[in-house]
């Protein structure tokens, strides 16, 4: 696994735990 792929992962969890279901889902 990439370094890069690793960050966006993290950052995507932390936008999913900061963000409520404003996408819906």
């Amino acid at each position: 696994m990439s370094k890069k792929f690793l960050e966006s992962e993290k950052l995507k969890t932390r936008a999913l735990s900061c963000i409520p279901h404003q996408t819906g889902t």
